[in-house]
């Protein structure tokens, strides 16, 4: 149709240059709530293939307003469930040690000591993401010189980490799906996949709305372009159709009628993560 009245809601995702030191991102997507129709939200995806300490300016660091969420994937197009390498996060105040070997989350709740983080072994290159459940990053850094006065068990953060379990659904995609509950209370539940398959997600279903604010990004698992998606996909708002062929996210504000994705074609399969702001998954089917 010729009316553009929801084009404003797909966004492409600029991809920059990362940094050049350390083992940080060497490209990188980040997106703040004023790009998001001020949803308040801000997020980050980034491409990384170095070995070493990632900040290299800084020890540990809080956000002291706004919950935070990590994901770590890799690129392997045949697996959600492969990372392609091995680092090591510090939690807590403490800075207790966790080596990371598979895709998982983080979670991070406001004013949570964490980092430094040091990649130790890379076979591929591998992606990482973060949400913060607010408009902006809001960041406390901490000395490099900081010494922890105490230590734990090693496990008394172990439950801030979840990994990405996956399973078949019946489009042959690897999906993974997390509610409220199992994110540590976060108002947020959310999943993230693999998909392998052209076609509609949900055949025969219609436009539908949900009473809270969505995300819907939208990433290619090119090793070494952050900036190629390698599908075509198209969303509709109603009878309202766009399509995509680049890293794009979604911004749903809540109430707005809108259809399942469609892969119109794909050369590669293409990873994609659903953030939804609300602890439990609510939906009603316009038609």
């Amino acid at each position: 149709m010729a009316e553009n009245k929801y084009g404003h809601l797909v966004k492409k995702m600029p991809v920059q240059k990362g940094m050049d030191e350390g083992a940080n991102a060497r490209e990188l997507i980040w997106i703040y709530a004023k790009d998001l129709e001020n949803i308040p939200v801000n997020f980050a995806m980034g491409r990384y293939e170095e070995t070493g300490l990632w900040h290299t300016w800084a020890g540990s660091h809080t956000h002291p307003k706004y919950d935070e969420s990590l994901i770590f994937f890799g690129h392997d197009p045949d697996r959600l469930d492969y990372l392609g390498a091995e680092f090591e996060i510090s939690l807590g105040a403490e800075q207790e040690k966790h080596v990371i070997k598979k895709p998982c989350l983080v979670l991070l709740p406001k004013g949570f000591p964490h980092c430094p983080l040091y990649t130790t072994r890379i076979d591929s290159s591998f992606a990482h993401g973060h949400i913060i459940l607010g408009p902006d990053e809001s960041v406390d850094w901490w000395p490099t010189d900081y010494k922890p006065t105490k230590s734990t068990d090693g496990k008394k953060y172990s439950h801030l980490i979840k990994p990405l379990k996956v399973h078949k659904d019946p489009k042959n995609t690897e999906l993974t799906w997390l509610t409220g509950d199992q994110l540590e209370g976060f108002n947020m539940h959310m999943a993230a996949g693999l998909c392998t398959e052209t076609g509609a997600w949900y055949p025969g279903k219609g436009a539908h709305t949900h009473p809270y604010d969505k995300l819907m990004i939208f990433i290619g698992t090119h090793p070494k372009k952050l900036g190629y998606l390698g599908a075509e996909i198209e969303i509709g708002f109603c009878e309202e159709k766009h399509t995509f062929n680049l890293p794009t996210v979604l911004t749903v504000p809540k109430g707005t009628p809108h259809l399942p994705p469609v892969v119109k074609s794909i050369e590669r399969p293409f990873g994609f993560i659903i953030y939804n702001l609300a602890p439990q998954h609510e939906v009603s089917w316009v038609d």
